[in-house]
């Protein structure tokens, strides 16, 4: 592809100049503004004041950073990381229930520790759910398991 010489485009186009057209062609941008606005350029009765928040709900910005996780997170990771741990095991027919039951005492000690977390948490906290959901399978299972459930005869 050939390019030409922009002298020709800008002889095409005009003279190269933006022309100005309409009331407004030699105003300055602060007087369009204020029109715009419905005020005029030479209003002087103080600012408008605005209210904070202008009737919105407030927002609550939780950033998300990658690589940078709070302690609760790692805390509930953790837990799940056991719970899923526990589960395995019970299904693998190598691990007797007297083997399961550390795992089952480490459920315990850390729902214990988790449920102040817990409540702390709003109810619109995402990991709120996730831990009540955790903390409630958790504690079904140690009942289970305390009972006797997966006892075989």
């Amino acid at each position: 592809m050939k390019i030409g010489p922009i002298d020709e485009i800008i002889r095409q186009t005009g003279t190269g100049s933006v022309k100005k057209t309409g009331p407004e062609a030699g105003a300055p941008f602060g007087e369009i503004l204020n029109k715009a606005m419905g005020g005029s350029p030479h209003e002087k009765g103080g600012s408008r004041g605005v209210s904070p928040g202008g009737g919105m709900a407030s927002i609550q910005m939780n950033p998300v950073i990658p690589g940078i996780t709070s302690p609760l997170v790692d805390r509930v990771d953790d837990f799940l990381n056991t719970f899923d741990e526990y589960r395995q095991r019970l299904g693998d027919h190598q691990f007797s229930l007297k083997d399961i039951d550390p795992l089952v005492r480490k459920m315990e000690r850390e729902t214990e520790n988790l449920m102040p977390a817990f409540k702390s948490l709003s109810e619109t906290d995402g990991l709120k759910e996730i831990l009540d959901q955790t903390l409630m399978t958790a504690s079904l299972e140690i009942v289970r398991f305390n009972r006797g459930d997966y006892v075989t005869a």
